[in-house]
């Protein structure tokens, strides 16, 4: 659909076989550029999984864009667009667990340049319920953090988030936040020009 419109291959993990393959909806929106298992999301026993797009005009210039597809078939369950210019809705997504309890799994999205209450690419984190339903919004600290740029669940109510360009200059912050509560569980502070968080795990 496009040049540079990107796509991603289901492969049978005992053959390699192609099993079907899903693709972006226009040109250089970086689909593809995050790809997650995002558990069970639409009740049929298979795990599912979103692709981002985060460069996608979707509702805006650059707001992004996530797809929810069925595991089993690959067919496009939903999507979710983000809402403001420039965001990068869907620059991290991480499954989550089930925060809510409602027996389906639930998933978090980043947009690292989310100009928020913290200011200018302060960036948020936002917690959706399987059927993409918002449940929670967690926003950065100050401007230029990159809250989110990077985002991975520790367990099925904890999850960790990367803000690399905390402070000046760069030391770099990794927060542990309990889903259930929003609470923050412990934080961690890098070295100065360190951009520590980068990546979590």
């Amino acid at each position: 659909n496009g040049t540079n419109a990107g796509r991603v291959y289901m492969y049978n993990g005992v053959n390699a076989n192609l099993i079907y393959s899903v693709g972006g909806d226009a040109s250089n929106e970086m689909y593809g550029a995050v790809v997650e298992n995002v558990g069970d999301i639409d009740g049929d026993g298979v795990e599912d999984f979103s692709v981002s797009a985060p460069l996608s005009n979707g509702p805006c210039s650059v707001c992004g864009e996530v797809y929810l597809y069925s595991g089993l078939t690959g067919n496009l369950l939903y999507k979710l667009f983000g809402q403001q210019i420039g965001a990068g809705f869907g620059y991290a997504v991480a499954g989550i667990g089930d925060v809510n309890r409602n027996g389906v799994e639930d998933f978090a999205v980043s947009e690292k340049h989310w100009d928020g209450p913290g200011g200018f690419d302060a960036g948020r984190v936002s917690i959706y319920d399987g059927s993409g339903t918002s449940l929670n919004i967690l926003d950065g600290e100050a401007t230029s953090d990159w809250y989110g740029w990077s985002l991975s669940a520790l367990d099925d109510h904890h999850i960790v988030i990367g803000a690399p360009l905390y402070d000046n200059p760069s030391l770099g912050k990794v927060y542990m936040i309990d889903t259930r509560t929003m609470l923050g569980r412990r934080v961690w502070v890098g070295d100065m020009n360190t951009f520590f968080g980068v990546a979590v795990a």
